[in-house]
């Protein structure tokens, strides 16, 4: 292990300490520079990354450190120290310095973590040019450091680390517009060629696969190299090269896969394949036995390679296959035999560092080897690595931010940039498995934020001729596993990112869509049932359901009724009636049904659900309940009288409601109910339910309607026995039918009856009618009743809800404001203060929630809001907040404040909980725990409060932006909230602004 020392130096020679009080107003001790010392040298940026020994830095640049900090002890090699900075050195030049943000001490902080895992340099350091410049004299002085700073600086010729002589990458022309390829190669620190034909010797004398002379042959191949990959290769020794692969090929050939042959001879492989070739006969076949070879290891689940050496060695032979432009094609071309393998070793978590790194180099050499739109390969190459990134994108921050997982996301975004350049198809995927929304996620480091600039430039670029361009079916077919890969998902084997997990999360939704377009439902419906027919996509009822669910939810009908259709050919061969009802619940296909009917009810496709109930009478099954009350309230929402009508009059006839006592039963009654209710039909729910209550008055149509229909004359029998939920069916509909009188009564039979109670849901339509009626003494004593009521049951009655408490409140509000409330309702204001201070808000639903909001701010009680809002994020409920990700802090340090969803009540009520919680030592949410508000508070706030085009839901409205407008100008100082240039929907709170409030507040 070295050491790793951090030394600083002053680069005023000690002015800063003597001037900076009178010229900054601040106490500035240097300007720092720093270099790093390890492995006996010290590295550091300027102009490039350079190395030098500290003795020559000092004669260099006649300054002696003046500060020495032993940061600790690194377990990274040398070599591997060096090919870091051979990734990094494109990020570290003159073009890229940037006196802020990379300077020197940036480059020193991130090799400090790269060696260190994770510690970088004091902070005082890295943050010298914010102080700085944060001073009004600062931005003066930047042109003087930043000449000061360049006093460090070399030519390009005496920089190591940017001299292409010195780089551990192959470079080869490519084709005309991609310019040059760099292709990484495994040479590091030495080939070991000794070695690995000491452990062949030792292996061939006890097997005697080679005879005496091929092992001298391979032997001279040994004497006749340098383990420096000379330029320069004497005749003889081309000519023992050419031997040397007839031997390997032996080897190959010879030995199985569980033999202890396999590492050294994988390491020779890796070893030639450095040196010219001469022979590209054997060396292909040698290939072809190593690609075979990691095809059968994925099949068996990698048995065959015992360690963590043995793959190192394999991704070692993988990377060096593409070096050389002879066999860059032949590798190429196979590379659907080995991706599986890379993505599996790159993505299992718990393998060794240097696997996945390395299966992060193979992908970038594969991506930068294609020259031509393979659809198979670049489907894989762009699923496997968005899988892999995605992966990483739900880590915690610290692990993505390792220097390990910033390498492999390194790789992965170079292969990736190559393949959105290039071809079309590439660019489709991503957009299609949601590339940009895993960048977010990232959160990108300093290292990587330039790649995914580029990449979301070329998306940008390229993203709306793109988009005219549909996937061809076949592609679908090959990403969806059609092929070699469908006995991997058979297996639930995640063997390569789009035949195992990946299909778990593969979006259907947005491939699909395209092939559509072009293809039309019916070859989607063709691929589908061909993929459910060799178990590609599905082995059982229960990923059936997922499948035919997840359909129809984005509307593929047509390839719903199909695999329905096949399914039940397959699981419900028989016709006859008994037999196949019971074999259709038997094979569990009913909860397929039920799946796809919770979707149909919910987009209100009653068509579908009448497609699904004639598809059951052709098996000669009967249609649950269920389907028939989907079917009813689907065709109430579409107006479809007649349908709902006959479904009535096919209850009554067929007596499949024949007890009011059975569940199903009451909830079919309720489905007529709701579905008249729906048609507008409220005078016939009150003919149907109206003679449970003894003293109300028949409806006019009670004797002619009811009696001509049998559907009343069906269930007149079966709605004498009382029920809560029907009786509140009948509420609902003299609600709609504005007969207050009739609703009180009703409310008044409920209370006598001791079969049918009213509950929360009654108490919360009338208080809500009361309101809005604008009867507010009828409502609040309604409201006191009630909460008498639940007082004596001893809670164990919910009987007011929270929107009963806000409709209360609003009733007493009203009243309070015109100051004419009754001396007997005075005593209800404290009721319902106490009930709302007790109220959990867990049980609450959202809307109800929201309306709570905007009644308390449009009677003016902020501080009640406020109270109500800190109890919300902290309750169980509070998940509903978080859910959004409403409030969180971006990666360039803005906190980022989204209302959408919110009403305006709480809206204005976030507004003031994030003000203030920006100024807590402790603040209550975690997004924001690494913010505090004070002198060097520099980030801005952005709030998303959108347009208002879009506010479709009862409890929003389109003045939700006007509103906060209005509650930030009411500062002082102002806050000045701008609109952002680039989307009209984003108000802008400057820090500057922001910190004036609060020094003034």
């Amino acid at each position: 292990m070295s050491d790793v020392v951090l030394r600083v130096y002053d680069l005023s020679r000690g002015m800063a300490a003597q001037l900076s009080l009178a010229i900054l107003g601040k106490q500035i001790d240097g300007i720092w520079h720093t270099g790093v010392y390890v492995f006996g040298r010290e590295y550091f940026f300027g102009g490039g990354i350079q190395t030098m020994e500290p003795t020559e830095v000092v004669q260099r640049y006649a300054m002696e450190p003046v500060r020495v900090i032993a940061m600790g002890k690194t377990d990274i090699t040398e070599t591997r120290f060096h090919a870091f900075l051979h990734e990094i050195r494109a990020r570290y030049t003159e073009q890229t310095y940037d006196l802020l943000t990379h300077n020197c001490n940036n480059f020193s902080d991130e090799i400090v973590k790269f060696l260190l895992h994770g510690s970088g340099i004091p902070r005082d350091i890295l943050d010298l040019p914010h102080q700085v410049l944060s001073t009004p004299m600062g931005a003066m002085l930047r042109p003087m450091l930043e000449d000061v700073q360049r006093q460090m600086r070399l030519n390009g010729s005496q920089i190591p680390f940017t001299a292409a002589a010195n780089e551990k990458a192959i470079t080869e022309p490519a084709s005309k517009g991609v310019g040059k390829r760099k292709f990484i190669y495994s040479g590091n620190p030495q080939l070991y060629l000794p070695q690995i034909l000491g452990r062949i010797q030792e292996l061939n004398e006890k097997q005697m696969v080679l005879s005496a002379d091929e092992m001298q042959t391979l032997q001279d191949v040994q004497k006749s190299s340098e383990t420096s990959l000379s330029q320069t290769h004497p005749t003889e020794f081309m000519e023992a090269l050419s031997r040397s692969w007839t031997m390997l090929l032996k080897l190959m050939r010879s030995q199985d896969q569980n033999s202890q042959w396999i590492f050294p001879k994988l390491c020779l492989l890796r070893a030639l394949l450095l040196f010219p070739v001469n022979d590209t006969k054997n060396l292909m076949e040698c290939l072809e036995c190593f690609f075979t070879l990691i095809e059968s290891s994925v099949k068996v689940g990698s048995t065959c390679f015992s360690s963590h050496t043995e793959e190192i060695a394999v991704l070692s032979v993988l990377l060096n296959s593409f070096i050389n432009p002879a066999i860059t094609e032949f590798t190429i071309t196979h590379a659907n035999q080995f991706l599986p393998f890379v993505f599996r070793a790159m993505s299992t978590m718990d393998n060794h560092l240097e696997v996945r790194i390395m299966s992060s180099k193979v992908v970038q050499n594969c991506c930068l080897a294609l020259e031509l739109e393979e659809e198979m390969i670049v489907s894989t190459l762009v699923c496997g690595s968005i899988e892999v990134m995605g992966t990483m994108s739900q880590s915690d921050h610290e692990s993505a931010s390792h220097p390990s997982q910033e390498m492999m996301i390194e790789s992965l975004m170079n292969g990736i940039i190559h393949l959105l350049s290039s071809f079309r198809l590439a660019r489709n995927l991503s957009m299609q498995l949601g590339l940009e929304s895993i960048l977010q996620r990232l959160q990108p480091t300093q290292s990587i934020s330039g790649l995914v600039r580029e990449i979301r430039a070329i998306v940008s670029r390229h993203g709306s001729t793109d988009m005219e361009h549909t996937l061809p079916i076949h592609v679908i077919n090959r990403v969806a596993g059609n092929y070699r890969a469908s006995s991997d998902i058979q297996t639930q084997n995640p063997v390569h990112s789009i035949s195992g997990e990946w299909s778990k999360t593969l979006p259907w939704a947005k491939v699909l869509k395209r092939c559509l377009k072009e293809e039309g439902p019916e070859d989607v419906s063709n691929m589908l049932t061909h993929l459910a027919d060799k178990r590609a996509l599905i082995t059982s009822p229960s990923k059936l359901m997922r499948l035919c669910a997840f359909l129809a939810r984005y509307e593929w009908y047509n390839p719903v009724h199909n695999i329905l259709n096949d399914s039940l050919e397959k699981f419900v061969p028989i016709r006859d009636k008994t037999n196949a009802s019971e074999q259709f619940v038997a094979s569990g296909l009913d909860k397929v049904f039920d799946s796809v009917l919770s979707v149909y009810k919910e987009k209100n496709e009653w068509k579908q659900v009448h497609r699904m109930i004639h598809l059951l009478h052709d098996r000669s099954i009967d249609p649950s309940l269920r389907i028939l009350r989907v079917f009813l309230i689907t065709c109430a929402r579409s107006n479809r009288k007649e349908h709902v009508h006959k479904i009535i009059q096919h209850l009554h006839l067929n007596r499949l409601v024949s007890s009011l006592n059975d569940v199903e039963n009451m909830k079919t009654v309720t489905a007529c109910c709701q579905a008249l209710l729906l048609l507008g039909q409220s005078n016939r729910v009150i003919q149907l339910l109206g003679h449970l209550v003894d003293d109300l008055p028949s409806s006019k149509h009670y004797t002619e309607s009811r009696e001509s229909d049998l559907f009343w004359i069906g269930f007149k029998k079966l709605i004498h026995s009382g029920n809560t939920i029907r009786l509140n069916v009948l509420v609902e509909a003299y609600i709609n039918e504005n007969q207050k009188s009739q609703v009180l009564r009703t409310l008044s039979w409920m209370h006598r009856n001791k079969h049918a109670k009213p509950d929360c849901v009654t108490f919360e339509m009338i208080l809500q009618y009361l309101v809005r009626h604008k009867d507010y003494n009828k409502a609040l004593t309604i409201y006191q009743h009630a909460h008498q009521l639940e007082c004596v049951s001893g809670d164990k009655n919910t009987l007011i809800n929270l929107a009963s408490l806000t409709a209360a409140l609003t009733a007493w509000k009203s009243l309070d404001q015109r100051r004419k409330p009754e001396s007997a309702y005075c005593q209800y204001a404290s009721d319902i203060w106490n009930q709302l201070d007790k109220y959990d808000f867990a049980k609450a639903k959202e809307h109800q929630i929201l309306h709570l909001f905007d009644c308390l701010w449009k009677y003016g009680d902020r501080k009640a809001a406020s109270n109500v809002f800190v109890r919300v994020i902290s309750s169980t409920c509070g998940v509903i907040w978080s859910r959004r990700n409403w409030v969180r802090q971006l990666s360039s340090g803005a906190v980022q404040v989204d209302l959408h969803g919110f009403s305006c009540g709480a809206a204005q009520s976030a507004i003031l909980f994030v003000l203030h919680e920006l100024d807590q030592e402790c603040p209550m949410m975690e997004e924001l725990k690494t913010t505090k508000i004070g002198k060097n508070w520099q980030p801005d706030i952005r709030i998303i409060t959108g347009v208002g085009r879009h506010s479709t839901k009862k409890y929003m409205h389109g003045e939700l932006r006007t509103r906060i407008i209005t509650l930030l100008n009411e500062f002082s100082p102002l806050l000045n909230p701008s609109q952002c240039s680039t989307n009209s929907g984003v108000l802008l709170i400057t820090g500057h602004n922001l910190r004036k409030w609060m020094e003034k507040r």
